[in-house]
């Protein structure tokens, strides 16, 4: 080999050199990078899954929901479900026409809200 393939051969291995070393650096910001959205991947993760969490809360909230009297409870999955109280076939009529005028004026409230 004389000397001026050995100096091609020498300035070829500079030039490698450097290409490798611009990849090193290539390669740490892509693990680098790759690292933080993994962080962030499991940041939204954790957040996804509390807002999960109180929304099932809500709704077992929503089901258990005592209904008042001629009250109107919206269920989970949107039906709106009139809530009566039941008079039971031992009670006067009166009271049942009492019931009557009260449920009349709670529809009346419920219409005007």
């Amino acid at each position: 080999m004389n000397r001026e393939q050995m100096i091609a051969v020498a300035r070829n291995l500079d030039e490698l050199e450097v290409k490798v070393n611009q990849l090193l650096l290539i390669t740490l910001d892509l693990r680098s990078e790759n690292e933080s959205l993994r962080t962030e991947k499991a940041d939204l993760r954790a957040k996804h899954q509390s807002q999960v969490v109180a929304l099932c809360a809500e709704i077992k909230r929503l089901k258990k929901k005592p209904c008042n009297k001629s009250d109107r409870v919206l269920r989970a999955g949107g039906v709106e479900k009139k809530c009566k109280k039941k008079i039971s076939k031992k009670r006067a009529p009166s009271h049942a026409s009492r019931y009557n005028t009260h449920n009349e004026k709670a529809q009346k409230a419920m219409s005007q809200a």
